[in-house]
């Protein structure tokens, strides 16, 4: 191909794309034109379930002509809802006219039927034909709140303490807000503390005695964790109850059922009627048990164990006896009711000097091991 050819070829194209130019308003002779802008205003994140979102949508022709024809259209983005309404697809708004220099401000609310990210998509035609585009994201978010109530005290006995845990959990992505705990104390049991500190109300004209705590806000990912302490003050089964409110997720109940028992409580003490006492001469232990709880004591034995020191010489009681060597055991006592006492006496002579070390020992069915009580007696001089 000659040079000649080359260049009448390329000054062809050079032309076509300058008049291109001009034709799309982009060269030296181009008319005025409008510029369409769009400016969303509103939340990236709202909470499910809460009032529905308040959007703006700011169209403006910064151009330096009038825009006829305007319309905009909203794309509903699947499983956020405007109005209300799940059903909608597409929001349109005719704008008519819009002048240079001027713009329109659209307000529309959207709320959502399910957490996730979404995306909506706004467009401005002007006569039909897409002038500009919008998409943005909305962010729907929940508190996922989780309450637990826990006592590792499923049997306690009563006048002893009655603890709770209390566990407040936001395993969600969205905060918690004006979170309230109200616990409904059992009859059974009464208020000793708490912590935090809650307010307390006393049980008064057939109501329960309540404790509340105002947790205010529970962000996501936290967790807060209460204790209650309480005295076991009746018998029976309580059922301890507590309730959790908040203005962003639905209501919650934990419980806990503990058995409040009464107990059998065994009080054992010893005391000698001659102390010190000369070799020769005799001492009497006497035992003293009495039920101190507030349930029967079954099957009640006593043991005296007579100190190598000592001689046994006598002994009675509320059962009969046998002798074992240095050892007196008295036949169980079938019941001992609460505030029973019942007495022993054991005689002994003294038949060493030194320090003689006497011990009674009782058992009963409601306690593991055997309670024992010692005394000691001074043994002095041959006794002559």
């Amino acid at each position: 191909m000659s040079k000649e050819l080359r260049f009448k070829i390329f000054s062809s194209c050079l032309l076509v794309a300058v008049w291109c130019s001009t034709a799309s308003g982009q060269g030296r002779s181009a008319r005025p034109t409008f510029s369409i802008k769009i400016v969303k205003e509103g939340p990236e994140e709202i909470g499910l379930g809460q009032a529905a979102a308040k959007y703006l949508l700011h169209v403006m022709n910064n151009g330096k002509i009038a825009a006829n024809d305007v319309t905009v259209r909203l794309h509903v983005p699947a499983g956020m809802t405007y109005r209300n309404l799940a059903e909608i697809e597409t929001l349109r708004w005719n704008l008519g006219t819009l002048e240079p220099a001027s713009h329109f401000t659209i307000q529309y609310t959207a709320g959502s039927t399910r957490t996730g990210t979404f995306l909506t998509a706004v467009e401005v035609l002007v006569k039909g034909a897409a002038v500009n585009r919008l998409t943005f994201q909305t962010r729907v978010v929940a508190p996922d709140v989780r309450l637990r109530k826990n006592t590792d005290q499923r049997i306690v006995f009563l006048h002893r303490s009655l603890n709770y845990t209390i566990t407040v959990t936001n395993a969600g992505d969205g905060a918690a807000e004006a979170v309230e705990l109200v616990d409904l104390l059992p009859p059974q049991v009464e208020y000793v503390e708490s912590t935090p500190r809650g307010d307390f109300k006393p049980a008064r004209g057939g109501q329960p005695a309540t404790i509340t705590w105002q947790l205010g806000t529970v962000e996501p990912k936290r967790t807060v964790e209460l204790t209650l302490i309480t005295r076991a003050k009746d018998s029976g089964r309580a059922v301890n109850s507590i309730t959790l409110t908040s203005r962003s997720a639905p209501p919650l109940e934990a419980v806990v059922v503990s058995e409040i028992q009464k107990l059998p409580q065994l009080h054992i003490s010893t005391y000698d009627s001659e102390d010190p006492v000369a070799v020769g001469k005799q001492t009497t232990y006497v035992i003293e048990v009495r039920n101190e709880g507030t349930q029967p004591a079954t099957n009640v034995r006593l043991e005296s164990r007579i100190p190598g020191e000592m001689q046994f010489v006598s002994a009675d009681g509320p059962t009969r006896f046998t002798l074992q060597t240095s050892m007196v055991q008295f036949e169980p006592i079938a019941v001992m009711k609460p505030g029973d006492k019942v007495t022993f006496r054991v005689v002994c002579r003294a038949v060493q000097s030194g320090f003689a070390k006497h011990t009674a020992v009782v058992r009963y069915d409601q306690f593991e091991g055997p309670i024992m009580d010692e005394e000691g007696t001074d043994i002095y001089g041959d006794g002559k």
